[in-house]
């Protein structure tokens, strides 16, 4: 629970970022990127820090995907925060190394290593199987294997976990 206003200027910080991701624009994942960054080089809050890492982790796997010239960094940069997450002990909680692994995923399918990106995505629903924006990666990299059973499968449970989300309610 937040407790300080410390706490809560750092938490607010953090939402924003969650924001920014949100807009889905090139610009608005280089500004999470930089407010991330600071969040986890300035707090104390370990929680603050391992969620702020997933997120960017899973931020710079989709501006690689969007920004073939700066790729390489960007997934080089996704990738170490991934390893820092996993590495990290105790385990965080499920739904950060869900969306830690899931930003791995997104790595691998960027670099055409769908049966890496399945691994990924399948560790990920495993760790929190109510995370749809996991069930979408995994999805995701179904297509791209072909094996649209398995696609259809996971959508159909992304959308009964959130029919309204535009993700789930568009495939």
């Amino acid at each position: 629970s937040i407790s300080t206003k410390s706490e809560i200027k750092w938490f607010s910080l953090y939402s924003y970022c969650v924001t920014l991701f949100q807009i889905s624009q090139d610009w608005s994942y280089k500004r999470a990127t930089e407010t991330l960054a600071y969040i986890i080089e300035s707090t104390d809050n370990i929680r603050l820090k391992n969620m702020s890492r997933a997120t960017l982790a899973i931020t710079y796997a989709r501006l690689a995907d969007r920004d073939p010239k700066n790729s390489v960094k960007y997934i080089e940069c996704a990738l170490s925060e991934v390893k820092r997450i996993k590495l990290f002990r105790p385990l965080p909680e499920p739904n950060i190394l869900a969306t830690a692994l899931a930003a791995e995923g997104y790595v691998y399918k960027t670099l055409g290593r769908i049966d890496k990106a399945i691994e990924s995505f399948t560790k990920s629903v495993s760790v929190n199987k109510d995370n749809v924006s996991c069930l979408i990666g995994l999805g995701d990299a179904y297509v791209k294997n072909n094996q649209m059973k398995d696609a259809v499968f996971v959508f159909r449970e992304a959308e009964q976990l959130s029919p309204s989300s535009g993700y789930s309610s568009y495939r």
